[in-house]
């Protein structure tokens, strides 16, 4: 992937690793990398770091992939205290030297993959117990109202966006996140459909996405 013109966004991740707003991962330092998912912008992989820590890497397979990407880390680093939200660790960069450079994102890595994944094996034996499951609806709630606290909407919480990580909630993928302010200026629909408030759908179509559409999808 080539960023000759050098836009906006790739100045920003450039910039923030230079001044150390951003941490910078060396690639090679990883190894045994491991496809765990793939999405609209790229893929996800489990990999080591040095040889001992497991964690993430997001690849970024096109410009924008990229600037999206730049829009999550924005709102993400408002919450990144929240220890129910995924943790942005860094950037790392493949073949940093020429033309086909590509970014990847280092992430906490959650060892119990999506939220749809870990119900699916607990509707068999060994099946989650009350307290386990008014745990995690705590972990979510507080994950969301951390958000809520900040400003930001969601505005795309589905079981496939929530991960578990030694059997804790931790929420993830902040790609249609938006503040406030803007959420209330955007029209069109967002999300996946049989998570997404039911209102959006009754004939507004200047009915903007909002905190309660959050709670919506969480319930």
């Amino acid at each position: 992937m080539s960023y000759n013109s050098k836009p906006e966004w790739v100045n920003w991740i450039e910039e923030a690793i230079l001044k150390k707003h951003i941490k910078h991962y060396e690639y090679e330092n990883f190894s045994n990398l491991e496809k765990i998912g793939t999405g609209g912008f790229g893929e996800a992989y489990r990999a080591k770091w040095k040889r001992s820590k497991i964690l993430a890497l997001k690849s970024l397979n096109n410009a924008t992939a990229v600037e999206k990407i730049v829009h999550e880390l924005q709102i993400q680093r408002d919450v990144d205290f929240h220890e129910n939200i995924i943790r942005f660790l860094g950037i790392t960069i493949e073949n940093p030297n020429n033309s086909s450079k590509k970014y990847m994102l280092v992430m906490e890595y959650a060892d119990g993959g999506t939220f749809r994944e870990y119900l699916k094996k607990r509707f068999e034996k060994p099946k989650l117990s009350w307290n386990s499951k008014l745990k995690l609806a705590r972990q979510l709630s507080s994950a969301v109202s951390c958000l809520h606290n900040e400003g930001t909407i969601h505005r795309d919480l589905h079981s496939n966006n929530v991960l578990i990580h030694k059997n804790n909630i931790k929420l993830a993928d902040f790609g249609l996140s938006k503040k406030v302010e803007k959420s209330n200026k955007s029209q069109g629909c967002h999300g996946v459909i049989e998570y997404v408030d039911p209102k959006k759908f009754a004939g507004n179509t200047l009915y903007s996405l909002n905190e309660k559409s959050d709670v919506y999808s969480v319930g």
